[in-house]
């Protein structure tokens, strides 16, 4: 209805959709209609519906909606002819904090409707593993039991593990002197 009283036809609102790529970042809003437009003639109906008919509400204040690209289809046309009924989808922009929306027809004071939080995608990093170091083998393990008192890791009697030119290195030769040592002991146990 009007404001001066004309009837305009009738519209429900089915659905609202609201997305955003990221958060914070401007929603872009989906909303699926029903409408009947009335028989009356010129501008006694209601004769178009567009992006530009909507605003968001932010903190009590209204403002503009943004033009949208794409949406849901079928989207409501453009014309709407007297005594039809259309069902379609018509999308805007919005900021993503708007709680609200007004969809304002010509000749009303508008429709207010509740908008839903926007879907933000959700993202995930990946990671490679970490690099699988392989120590080169110069000789065949021995199957020989080690040292009852072999020195650890950085204990004074403990060899050098690396030519000190670089420290990964020596960690990765240490790695594998300690690897073989350990392999070592588990063939001694099993004969045991």
């Amino acid at each position: 209805m009007a404001s001066d009283g004309a009837d305009l036809g009738s519209a429900t609102i089915q659905q609202v959709e609201s997305d955003a790529p990221s958060e914070g970042a401007p929603a872009t809003v989906a909303v699926k209609m029903s409408i009947t437009t009335s028989d009356a003639g010129g501008g006694q109906r209601l004769s178009s519906v567009s992006w530009k008919d909507f605003g968001a509400i932010v903190g009590g204040v209204e403002q503009d909606a943004g033009r949208a690209s794409g949406g849901p289809s079928p989207q409501l046309p453009d014309e709407l002819e007297p005594g039809h009924t259309y069902a379609g989808w018509v999308t805007f922009t919005a900021p993503s904090v708007a709680g609200k929306a007004i969809w304002k027809p010509s000749g009303t004071a508008g429709f207010r409707f509740v908008l839903p939080e926007p879907t933000v995608p959700v993202t995930t990093t990946t990671s490679s593993p970490a690099p699988v170091v392989e120590t080169p083998q110069t000789s065949e393990p021995r199957a020989a039991a080690p040292a009852e008192e072999a020195p650890a890791a950085g204990d004074e009697g403990a060899e050098d593990p690396g030519t000190g030119a670089d420290p990964g290195e020596g960690v990765a030769v240490e790695f594998g002197r300690l690897l073989v040592e350990l392999l070592g002991r588990r063939v001694a146990e099993q004969r045991r």
